[in-house]
């Protein structure tokens, strides 16, 4: 039931391939993904979550506590590419089916699974068969529009939300193709919107003088395409004043910085690896242009929607949710892959003939479209209406 204040007596259940980690008593997860859970929590009673949950090993720096103390129903961690960590996963049926039943079956509860994901995969299964009844919703993180790009489980599980008859409740995803009704188009963030306004008063003073300042931010594997924007960089003038920020670790990073080296553009990156988001706040306040060169598949992408809170232009590959935050700037576009339109991009901002006092003031008017409060007044309001 939801009272006037628009909070609800009901405890959120979640159902997550998270890892999870207790640390001093605190209960620990995915820094961007226990930001967006702490603003839905908000408006419910309790906070229910069902993960896997790490016993020991190492707990990097990116995992961040709640800000409501859940409940944690652990699962094995299980899943993975290998057979080995696929038959792991079956070994492991018993355990996660009872555990998971424990979340559906808890009295009072909104069943919120978050896929695709190996814990997904059976919730949605168990939902369907004992859980009709409640309310729920769910998020899907991947590509929605392009479900041929997606794993074979995520397609099934793409496939399941769909099927209105299989999932009786809305569906969040990253889309903008016709869908069923229950199927809602939805975004995410990483910033309250009192953290966007602290950056665009930042950024007020930022202006494009002498050096050209490019931010790249995230894992450095093939995906992310880092290796088209140092190719893009090096088909530019380099008589011209410009300077790379690189944040983030990765497999790649030999491979990228040797590639530097044979461009002859080292000496102009600088090699920040992993940052907290304060240390990525400063960099991002360094820059002008923030480039997501995403080669294959990119659910929303974040560091847009970071970069511009702080007055940095947008460029990025035409692919997913970065094509849709850009829909009404097609000129910051490239295709994925193409170092040489990525490279006129930046010529043009190098070249004055973009100017980028004026797409600043666009950035950061876009910055405050998302944020993680407007992101918990859209669901909440959704699922409102659903149930209404």
């Amino acid at each position: 039931m939801q009272s006037s204040l628009g909070t609800f007596s009901e405890r959120l259940i979640i159902f997550t391939h998270v890892l999870h980690y207790k640390v001093n008593g605190k209960l620990l997860a995915h820094g961007p993904y226990v930001k967006e859970i702490n603003v839905l929590a908000d408006r419910v009673s309790e906070l229910v979550i069902v993960a896997p949950e790490v016993l020991d090993g190492p707990v990097s720096a990116d995992n961040i506590p709640y800000n409501k103390t859940p409940r944690l129903i652990p699962l094995p961690v299980s899943g993975g590419a290998g057979i080995l960590e696929k038959l792991k996963y079956v070994g492991y049926g018993p355990l996660m089916v009872c555990q998971i039943m424990r979340g559906i079956l808890i009295p009072g509860g909104i069943l919120h699974p978050r896929s695709p994901g190996s814990v997904a995969f059976l919730s949605l299964i168990l939902i369907s068969l004992f859980g009709r009844k409640k309310k729920k919703f769910a998020k899907f993180a991947g590509e929605w529009d392009l479900p041929p790009a997606l794993p074979t489980t995520f397609r099934w599980q793409r496939h399941w939300l769909a099927t209105k008859r299989l999932f009786n409740g809305p569906v969040f995803v990253y889309s903008s193709a016709p869908n069923p009704a229950h199927i809602i188009p939805s975004f995410t963030s990483s910033l309250m919107l009192s953290e966007i306004v602290q950056a665009n008063t930042t950024a007020e003073g930022k202006a494009l003088n002498d050096t050209l300042v490019l931010a790249f931010a995230g894992r450095l594997v093939k995906n992310k395409g880092l290796d088209v924007l140092l190719e893009a960089l090096g088909q530019v003038d380099q008589a011209k004043s410009w300077e790379l920020l690189v944040m983030g670790d990765g497999v790649e990073l030999d491979n990228l910085k040797k590639q530097a080296d044979k461009l002859g553009i080292a000496a102009k990156i600088e090699w920040l690896g992993w940052c907290s988001q304060e240390s990525m706040n400063h960099h991002l306040a360094r820059a002008h242009i923030v480039c997501q060169p995403t080669r294959f598949s990119e659910s929303w992408g974040k560091v847009l929607q970071e970069g511009m809170a702080f007055g940095c232009i947008p460029i990025a590959s035409q692919v997913g949710g970065l094509k849709r935050q850009l829909k009404d700037k097609p000129e910051l576009l490239f295709e994925p892959g193409n170092a040489s339109e990525c490279a006129a991009i930046i010529r043009n901002f190098m070249d004055r003939k973009i100017d980028y006092n004026k797409l600043k003031e666009w950035s950061l008017a876009q910055s405050k479209r998302y944020s993680l409060n407007a992101l918990a007044d859209f669901t909440w309001s959704q699922f409102n209406e659903y149930y209404a």
